[in-house]
């Protein structure tokens, strides 16, 4: 298996006054870990993360000596429409949900040879690039 997934259970029905699914019970992670990519070159370590569907103001990037720290939210998806595009007139019952929501961490360790000063991110299409340069020698 590529990855572990949180196992949720999750049953919703539509407020009828708000058009908006409402949860009637679940059970769930207090959070989860969103995928990464780690790749070495010469010159810095790149991490890269699937943050697809989250909002980049939502994002908290911090680096310190060893590790690099990756937090968030990503609101649960809902369906916003009926077929005829208005809101959902019935009940909405989930037939399967294997997308992650909720709050997500990610701590990575990295080299101790990373210049913390030089570190970049950059955010788009639902990837983080994290760069991490090494110091020059001197």
């Amino acid at each position: 298996m590529a990855g572990h997934r949180n196992v949720r259970r999750l049953e919703v029905r539509t407020s009828a006054t708000h058009g908006r699914v409402v949860h009637e019970s679940f059970s769930a992670a207090s959070c989860w870990s969103p995928p990464v990519n780690v790749y070495e070159r010469p010159d810095a370590v790149v991490v890269c993360v699937d943050l697809a569907g989250i909002d980049k103001r939502a994002v908290d990037v911090s680096v310190r000596p060893g590790r690099l720290s990756i937090s968030g939210h990503r609101p649960a998806p809902e369906p916003t429409a009926s077929a005829e595009g208005g809101p959902p007139a019935d009940p909405v019952r989930i037939r399967l949900m294997e997308i992650d929501y909720g709050r997500f961490e990610r701590d990575l360790p990295i080299p101790e040879s990373v210049d913390l000063a030089a570190v970049t991110s950059a955010y788009a299409d639902g990837i983080l690039t994290v760069t991490l340069p090494r110091r020059v020698a001197r």
